[in-house]
């Protein structure tokens, strides 16, 4: 009896020693599942994050893209302007050699016989300057006088809307009055002494000949012969060269 009482505190202390090691078995299972969801959610996060950034860097590298895209857009479409401008002054340059022997050939030494009181009508400052010119027409001054692109530009550009009249900038005596390649419609007036000036481009021509008053209206702004926009594109010669 003794022995089989031994063995049943024997199995008895086993069963508790077996209890105690499953609830110990059980909390380390509840920790690694506790530490396993954790880190699954860190993961998760982690993932989140990086799926975040990814795309965020994508979408970067497409706006770089795009800007680059316009960057070399905008750089073509300068490219291409820059080229027609320098189309337009070659042809201007062209032309300018032709009117300057136009010039000496049909101005006159002699001071006009008009007087230097206004016309019909005037243009933005009708007030003279110290030369005795007035502004030829109302607009803004997007050009002046002198290089361009490596290239001389012999007069000044002013801009305009398209019809806006133009007038003379002194009196004189209308000597060209007609087309003439990159000048485009062109009136040259002399005013005596070798001094002449010359409205190019114009959607029309006012005058054809003979004598005109400071602030007459000889014409209209245009975008005639070399020229990307309405304009008047204005010169003043001395014995024919531009100053």
């Amino acid at each position: 009896m003794n022995e089989i009482g031994k063995q049943d505190q024997r199995i008895a202390a086993t069963l508790r020693r077996l209890k105690l090691e499953m609830r110990a078995a059980r909390k380390q299972t509840a920790a690694i599942k506790g530490e396993v969801e954790a880190t699954t959610a860190v993961v998760a996060d982690r993932t989140e994050e990086a799926r975040d950034a990814r795309a965020e860097l994508i979408a970067q590298q497409q706006a770089l893209a795009a800007a680059r895209s316009d960057k070399r857009e905008l750089l073509a479409g300068v490219r291409v302007e820059r080229d027609e401008a320098e189309e337009d002054l070659d042809a201007m340059l062209a032309a300018s050699a032709s009117l300057a022997g136009q010039i000496q050939s049909a101005s006159s030494s002699s001071s006009p016989s008009v007087s230097s009181s206004s016309g019909s009508s005037s243009g933005g400052d009708s007030t003279p300057s110290s030369s005795g010119f007035i502004w030829p027409v109302s607009g803004t001054l997007t050009s002046g006088f002198g290089p361009r692109w490596g290239r001389m530009h012999e007069g000044i550009d002013i801009a305009a809307p398209a019809g806006t009249p133009i007038h003379a900038a002194a009196a004189g005596r209308v000597i060209i009055a007609g087309y003439m390649g990159g000048y485009g419609n062109l009136t040259v007036i002399d005013h005596g002494g070798g001094l002449t000036t010359a409205y190019a481009h114009q959607s029309s021509i006012w005058v054809s000949g003979g004598s005109v008053a400071q602030g007459q209206s000889i014409g209209a702004v245009g975008t005639t012969g070399s020229s990307t926009g309405n304009h008047l594109h204005f010169e003043v010669r001395i014995n024919g060269s531009p100053v």
